[in-house]
Parts: C-alpha cells; sequence; structure tokens
C-alpha cells in the first residue's frame, strides 16, 4: 500500500508539471490530482483535447474556461466526454467527471490524455 501511494504521488506530479509546462494555469498548492476541482479539471482536458485536435487538423476547440451558467457548464462537459470517447478512453466517462471530479477518475482521465 506505502509503494502505490508513493507511485500515486510521483505519477500526480509528473502530470501537474507536464500540464503547468503545457500551460494549464493550476494553482500553485495543487499537489495532487485529487485536489483539482472542477474548474481545473476542465481546463487541463480542454488544453489537451485542443492540443490533440489541433495536430489532427480538427477545428473544434473547447473552452479553457468553464462558464458560470449551469446550462452551458453541463453541455461543455458533456462535448469534453465525447470527446474524450472518441479517442478511446478506457470505460464510462460523461459529464459528471468534469462536474464533480474525484481523484481515481481525475487521474485515470489525465493519464490517458498526457501519455
Amino acid at each position: 500500500a506505502r509503494c502505490r501511494a508513493a507511485m500515486s504521488e510521483t505519477t500526480d506530479d509528473l502530470v501537474l508539471n507536464f500540464l503547468r509546462d503545457a500551460g494549464v494555469d493550476l494553482p500553485e498548492d495543487v499537489a495532487s490530482l485529487g485536489e483539482l476541482d472542477t474548474a481545473n479539471v476542465t481546463a487541463a482536458c480542454a488544453h489537451c483535447l485542443n492540443v490533440i485536435m489541433e495536430e489532427r487538423g480538427d477545428a473544434q476547440r473547447f473552452p479553457r474556461k468553464l462558464s458560470a451558467n449551469p446550462g452551458v457548464r453541463f453541455r461543455t462537459c458533456t462535448a469534453l466526454a465525447n470527446a474524450i470517447s472518441t479517442l478511446g478512453f478506457p470505460g464510462e466517462i460523461g459529464f459528471n467527471h468534469f462536474l464533480y471530479p474525484s481523484e481515481a477518475e481525475t487521474r485515470r482521465l489525465m493519464l490517458f490524455l498526457v501519455i
């Protein structure tokens, strides 16, 4: 169990450093993927997807800031989930992964997008 916890910390450090180096605006005090809130998870996923879409020549882009409007938030998060699913994300993914992020699901999501 101790080894798994240390591995998660190392993985989180690598992913967080990668995201910051890639230009994702994350709070400096965030030290683990479990500390990312809805706005951070959405921004990180949107940034990664935008890079992937650009490399593929796809014109679709996702907003990096989540709207305050609940309907727009839901649609944005659903669109992010659909795009990630289309890329081949293993398992189910939906708007709830962004609006109600959990540490384990956020880690799976970030590893999928970053690796």
